[in-house]
Formats: structure tokens, sequence, C-alpha cells
């Protein structure tokens, strides 16, 4: 723990998280608005030179609107894509005050990892992105959601180019400054690393939709925290995160999944390959840098009290 003090601990946690979504959800609704206004005044002059019931009204509303949220739908990536990235420099001002907060405090930071060793971390996403992916497919075919589906479609019907810029850098980009760089690292202030692990991710996971998503932003957010702490560098988790997402959409494009996904045998041997380069890249990992932060003998904080 760093012993860090800050006048309004709640809000130090709250603002930053705040300010995120309220900038993503602001740059969605412009987006989505921007995309819809043809179609809605068209819709307007149609509906009010008609005469009819309510119920015909808001019937006859949305068979013409239904183009327009097919637009939306179309360009979700791009939306998405655009709010993340006008939240990259607002994270970049918190990052850049903490750090510079910590050294007016005198806090001890972790040892910089060399670059020669982030080997191990893209060997990591490169496997955990197979591993997991045909591992939550197998979930998928036993326990069917329509959520998981439409995340997929949304996932997948951009242009491929589009997908590697959005999903693959911008957005992991974007995440990693916020969840890691700025909440990550202020619960990392004054309380122990799992604690602030543990908490970062939970936030993390509120920005994924299906239940699939969730365990994996969960188990990932963690990974990503150890990761940080080991290399020292916020460079650590970006370099994981664009890794996996980079790697997914490629494997994706290329048909690896759908090769994999042909045969059963073929999803377990990936699930048990993944997995047993992923542990044997996590000792490489543990072996890097620094170690990670233990909870303290007289830290006897309520664990309920995430501020």
């Amino acid at each position: 723990m760093n012993q860090m003090r800050r006048k309004s601990p709640f809000w130090s946690l709250a603002a930053p998280i705040l300010i995120y979504m309220g900038v993503r959800l602001a740059v969605e609704v412009v987006g989505i608005l921007v995309i819809s206004f043809p179609y809605l005044m068209d819709a307007s002059e149609q509906l009010l030179a008609q005469q009819q019931t309510v119920e015909q009204f808001t019937q006859q509303y949305w068979a013409l609107m239904e183009p327009a949220m097919n637009q939306v739908f179309r360009y979700s990536a791009e939306i998405a894509g655009a709010a993340a990235l006008v939240t990259i420099p607002v994270n970049a001002v918190f990052f850049s005050r903490d750090r510079k907060l910590e050294k007016v405090c005198g806090v001890e930071v972790p040892e910089r990892a060399p670059l020669r060793k982030y080997w191990a971390v893209v060997v990591f996403g490169l496997a955990v992105s197979i591993a997991a992916t045909c591992f939550f497919a197998m979930v998928e075919l036993a326990f069917y959601s329509g959520e998981s589906q439409s995340s997929t479609l949304i996932t997948y019907t951009p242009p491929f180019a589009v997908r590697l810029l959005v999903l693959g850098i911008v957005v992991p980009v974007a995440e990693e400054l916020m969840f890691r760089g700025v909440l990550f690292r202020r619960f990392l202030e004054n309380r122990s690393f799992w604690y602030a692990a543990v908490w970062s991710s939970l936030f993390f996971v509120l920005m994924h939709q299906d239940g699939a998503q969730m365990v994996y932003a969960m188990l990932l957010g963690l990974f990503l925290c150890y990761v940080y702490q080991k290399f020292g560098s916020l460079k650590a988790p970006v370099v994981l995160h664009v890794t996996a997402n980079c790697s997914s959409l490629i494997y994706t494009e290329a048909g690896v999944f759908r090769w994999i996904g042909a045969a059963p045998v073929r999803m377990a041997g990936a699930v048990i390959i993944g997995a047993f380069i992923c542990s044997v890249m996590y000792v490489q990992i543990q072996r890097t840098g620094g170690p990670v932060q233990k909870e303290k003998e007289s830290d006897t904080t309520n664990p309920g009290d995430m501020f």
C-alpha cells in the first residue's frame, strides 16, 4: 500500500468513473442522434400528415425508424470507438496528475521491467484469446445466450479494419488507462494489492455485456492488475489487452476459430493447450520485476468498504 492520503477518498475514486462513463454515454448518444436524425425528420413529416390513434402512431413510428436502428447497429463499433477515443485524453490527464502526485508524496513505485521481457505478455495474450474463446464457446453451446449472440453480431459485423482499430487498439487502451492506470492505482494508494485489483476489476466488468464476457473480464482484469505491478508500467497491461483482442479478431478473420469449432475435440484441445501455455507464461511473468504487494497484517479495513 502506498499510504497516500487525499482530501476526499470517495470522490478520488468516484469522479474518474463517473466522468469516464458520462463521456462515453454522451458521445454514444450524439452518435446515435446524428445517424437517426434524417430518419427521425422523415418519420415526423409522414406521421404528422396523418390522423391516427396512439397505437397506430406508435406502430408506424417504429416501422419508419427501423432503418435508423439498423444503421445505428451497423455503425455500433464506430460509435463505441469514438466514445473510447474521447475518454483517452481525459484519463491521460488523471493518470499524469496521479504520477506527479506520487513523486511529490515520495511514493515508492515498482521498478520497471525492460522491454525485452514483454515477450511473455505477448505470448500470454496470444494463448489466452484462443483458450478463453473456445472455452466460453463451449459454455454458450451448453447454455445458449441471446445477449451473447447479439454481442457477437456487434463485434463481427463491421469491416475487419474497423474492428481491429476500434476493438483491438482504441478500446483496450482507453480501458487500461481508466481501470488500471487510474482506478487500480488509486485504490492501491491506501489498500492492499488484491483489494485494489478486485474492486477495479469489478468496475471493469460493468463495461461488458453478457455473462460469459463478464466472467472473462473479471479474470482478465485481475491478471492485468498483476501484470501492471510485476512490470511496473502501464505498457504491460496495455500490450496484453491489445494482443488478446487483436489476436482474437485476427484468428476469427483467418477462420481459425471456424476450423477449431468444427470438431469438439479440437475445441477441448485448444482450451487445454492454451491454458497450458498461459500457465507457463504466468510462471515467466511471475519471475519478472518486483513482488506484488501483500496485505499487511495491520490492515484491518472492512473489505466491504470499497472507498
